[in-house]
């Protein structure tokens, strides 16, 4: 019986760059012209929206990059753990590795 332990921190590396890719491409989606010159009923209630609404974009894009930093850091957790273990396995005297 060969025990196998591994885990791939490139995969999740791979899926936490594009996410944060995608997040740079969100971020710097477009430029919002304000109309600050006129009087136009709602003018100011758009204005808000519009600043909130950007606001809301920037708190997204700063939480999905932390978790996608979190994932990165995770993922070489795990794969530290892995190793470690793959390591007492290999060298307890249950082991069947070359037996």
């Amino acid at each position: 019986m060969t025990w196998v332990i591994q885990s791939n921190t490139g995969t999740a590396k791979q899926i936490a760059t594009n996410i944060i890719i995608s997040l740079d491409n969100l971020a710097s989606a477009g430029t919002v012209i304000r109309d600050t010159g006129t009087t136009v009923a709602g003018n100011q209630l758009a204005q808000e929206a519009i600043e909130f609404a950007l606001n809301g974009r920037e708190q997204i894009v700063e939480v999905v990059r932390h978790s996608c930093e979190n994932l990165q850091r995770v993922a070489e957790e795990f794969e530290a753990a892995d190793r470690e273990i793959r390591d007492l396995i290999d060298s307890s005297p249950l082991s069947l590795e070359g037996k």
